[in-house]
């Protein structure tokens, strides 16, 4: 069973860059947030603050506290990666490019 991944960069004000893996939990938050499908990335519906919002969900998960506005305040810039495939929707190790205590 494959699992969609979607990677993020993310650029923080204080020069910070930090990549984020979106997994299916994020995902399925997403969907309930904004009442889409994820087939609007890469579409004409996809917004700016869609990216945002699936960092600061893999952030959370990585233990970051902060309300997404907030998080949003240090940002200066996101760029998506490419969906990736996995083969274990039961595997826990940290995501590419993120350890348990980035935020």
């Amino acid at each position: 069973m494959a699992v969609m991944r979607i990677a993020l960069t993310v650029e923080f004000a204080d020069g910070t860059v930090k990549e984020f893996v979106a997994q299916p939990r994020e995902i399925i938050a997403f969907e309930r947030q904004y009442d889409l499908p994820m087939s609007v990335f890469g579409g004409d519906q996809m917004r700016f603050e869609h990216l945002l919002f699936l960092a600061w969900s893999a952030a959370c998960r990585d233990g970051e506290t902060r309300e997404f506005d907030d998080w949003v305040a240090t940002v200066t810039g996101v760029e998506p990666g490419e969906e990736q495939e996995g083969s274990d929707p039961l595997d826990r190790s940290p995501a590419t490019g993120s350890s348990p205590n980035s935020s």
